[in-house]
């Protein structure tokens, strides 16, 4: 087998794979990072949307508790339905001890400041509580759900891209390395600056049997500048197999056998989770 030189002085599984190389197969890539980026940038509609609040009523269980509250504000919103105003109505109650604000919307609310009113509360979370017959968001159920669409989709492709990550991860870890001839290419569809994305496919033989890996990239000098592409493949399913050089933008091999970001940029991709929980915690 023809291998060039850090190929033939990578170190026999199982391997040790850096955090930061880690990092950018899980949450890192073109996917990654334009997942990560939808995922946080669709919560920004959640909030102003309130949609966390209706969710968290639509999904509360538990006994109802009746308290009561006084009505602080009463003031239009700027949203509208079916050409009504929506009007929010601002409350504050005292729940075990502590102080608690609410609002609730609605196009024609009959209360003042100042009048006492029953707050029902749902499951002993304060959170919950809301005037009777009274929306807990400005938006009406089907422009919540609608909003909800996107973090939706966003979260599918983090997990997407997540599990295609750790399937990486296990071949860099645990893999065999074969050398793979080309096979053949086709064009995905997708342009990155008017550059089309192309996968490239190589065979590879195992206990002489034929098995096939695939990869996709924007430059094909990257992946195809030697007779013998080296291949990663699972030796418990030799056909779960990447071209090594498919990943060369995040890991290199160094002259002792072991892996090492390609480049400074490698694992920054690991903050997409933290900045995803702290922009979650303004919403809920």
């Amino acid at each position: 087998m023809q291998m060039r030189e850090d190929i033939r002085n990578l170190a026999p599984p199982p391997r040790w794979v850096s955090p930061r190389v880690a990092a950018e197969l899980l949450f890192g890539g073109k996917i990654g990072h334009f997942a990560w980026f939808y995922l946080c940038f669709s919560l920004i509609f959640v909030l102003f949307f309130g949609a966390a609040d209706a969710l968290r009523n639509l999904f509360a269980f538990g006994s109802t508790s009746i308290v009561v509250g006084t009505i602080t504000r009463v003031e239009e919103t700027h949203t509208s339905v079916d050409g009504e105003s929506v009007w929010e109505v601002r409350f504050r109650f005292a729940w075990d001890g502590k102080e608690y604000h609410g609002s609730s919307y609605a196009a024609d609310p009959q209360y003042d400041p100042g009048e006492a009113v029953d707050l029902k509360v749902v499951g002993d979370d304060p959170r919950t509580a809301g005037l009777e017959e009274m929306r807990r968001s400005k938006s009406p159920s089907s422009i919540i759900f609608l909003v909800l669409i996107f973090p939706v989709i966003g979260g599918l492709l983090v997990v997407f891209n997540g599990r295609r990550g750790f399937r990486h991860l296990h071949l860099l870890m645990n893999g065999n390395v074969a050398a793979g001839t080309f096979h053949a290419e086709k064009t995905t569809g997708l342009l990155v600056n008017r550059t089309p994305e192309v996968e490239h496919q190589f065979a590879f033989t195992v206990d002489g049997q034929t098995f096939y890996a695939s990869g996709r990239t924007l430059n094909a000098e990257s992946i195809r500048d030697e007779m013998q592409e080296p291949i990663i493949y699972d030796p418990n399913r030799p056909g779960a197999a990447i071209p090594f050089d498919v990943l060369h933008r995040i890991v290199k091999i160094d002259s002792t056998g072991k892996y090492r970001p390609a480049s400074v940029l490698v694992g920054w991709a690991g903050l997409w989770p933290f900045v995803f929980l702290q922009m979650l915690s303004f919403v809920i």
